[in-house]
């Protein structure tokens, strides 16, 4: 059996609904949670192999005035506004992560998000990438600040997690946030437009997404010595695979977070490479 922890900012709550759902004793392996919403996440830090937070009591997002080192435990998340102890264990501890096989991450844009390799301009030159440069952006986690700027919580990565993939690469597997929600985000929206008015400009794209695609499968090569990095499946997205479909939104109006049935498709899709 191994131990597995599942870490993240409020992208996580999908997840942990799923297992919910699922119940956590159906699972072969021992699976662990913790997550904080993006405006925490943010000021976590390792000390040694122990993700820790600070006595600090931010404003972003945090109308019950929590202190961020009161609150951080493994099995507790913030969950769309509210404090989710439900998969806690009496010894409320620490995450340590010498003592887990696999760290799983659900915060930070996901590589298949298209702005990632896209100029974000009114007229964005949709370029077919060599293998080479793909690779180069697929598989680091380091965002430019023109893409943090575009919304600096939900696109941008955290100093915890560059940090945990330099110290613990062999170990981590990042999955990221979802791509956000079709028809919610003007910024993908105004691509998809470009990318649709001429069939040629799709069809370089489709081979982009193609070429990120492989490089991320090929994280999981034996001879590679990094993080793995796993993409959301194609039947959760949009057909150029810009944003996720509508029926996986949280609410019908939330432009980031998804549903628990989008967590199952995603625990599913782990569990296929895990065996969790």
């Amino acid at each position: 059996m191994k131990k597995i922890l599942l870490l993240g900012n409020s992208h996580i709550a999908c997840i942990k609904n799923a297992i919910t759902k699922i119940g956590i004793t159906k699972f072969k392996n021992k699976i662990e949670i913790a997550g904080m919403w993006q405006g925490g996440f943010k000021y976590l830090y390792l000390n040694g192999s122990f993700i820790e937070a600070p006595s600090f009591t931010p404003k972003e997002w945090n109308k019950k005035q929590i202190n961020l080192k009161d609150f951080w435990r493994v099995g507790r998340i913030f969950n769309q506004g509210e404090v989710d102890s439900s998969l806690i264990s009496n010894n409320t501890i620490l995450p340590d992560l010498d003592e887990y096989d696999r760290i799983i991450i659900f915060a930070s844009p996901s590589r298949l998000f298209s702005m990632l390799y896209y100029e974000n301009s009114k007229k964005p030159n949709i370029n077919l990438f060599s293998e080479l440069v793909i690779s180069k952006i697929a598989r680091n986690l380091y965002i430019s600040k023109e893409i943090s700027l575009i919304n600096q919580n939900h696109l941008s990565t955290s100093p915890i997690i560059l940090d945990i993939a330099k110290k613990f690469s062999s170990k981590v597997i990042f999955v990221g946030s979802p791509l956000p929600i079709e028809g919610k985000f003007k910024n993908l929206e105004k691509l998809k437009k470009i990318i649709n008015s001429d069939s040629s400009l799709l069809k370089k794209h489709l081979e982009n997404i193609q070429r990120i695609r492989f490089a991320c499968r090929s994280t999981f090569d034996s001879t590679y010595k990094g993080i793995k990095v796993v993409l959301p499946p194609p039947k959760l997205l949009t057909k150029c695979q810009i944003a996720t479909l509508q029926k996986y939104s949280w609410n019908n109006k939330d432009i980031f977070h998804t549903n628990t049935h989008y967590g199952e498709f995603v625990l599913d899709q782990l569990g296929g490479i895990l065996d969790l």
